[in-house]
């Protein structure tokens, strides 16, 4: 808890030390961001009311962000931990980037095979 308490203790002003305990707070958890994509995700599938051509795949791949990037965050989390310090959010958007592009090719199959069923045109 030292190394905790030691960049906030050098800080001159209040907001340096809350701006060093997030910053220490951020480099222990490179993979925060995937929570956040995830939030964003589910905000834009709240947002999409109104179905337009082409939405299906936005759709699907907000999804696919949204349920997917929280379950892969362990998987992350391991990355970014064996990577070089200075790469670790890298490595992180890498990875979720590949993840999320798994999931978006199996989502546009998806769709492409259901189109007949649904009576219409690839």
């Amino acid at each position: 808890m030292a190394a905790t308490s030691a960049p906030a203790a050098s800080a001159s002003t209040p907001a340096e030390a809350l701006a060093a305990v997030w910053r220490e707070r951020l480099f222990r958890h490179p993979e925060w961001w995937l929570t956040a994509a995830s939030l964003a995700a589910w905000a834009a599938l709240g947002a999409m009311l109104v179905r337009h051509p082409g939405v299906e795949l936005a759709g699907w791949t907000a999804m696919a962000v949204a349920m997917m990037l929280p379950l892969a965050r362990p998987q992350a989390r391991w990355l970014a931990f064996r990577s070089l310090p200075r790469h670790r959010h890298r490595s992180v958007a890498v990875f979720a980037a590949a993840y999320v592009a798994v999931w978006v090719a199996t989502g546009a199959l998806a769709l492409a095979a259901l189109a007949p069923v649904r009576g219409e045109a690839l």
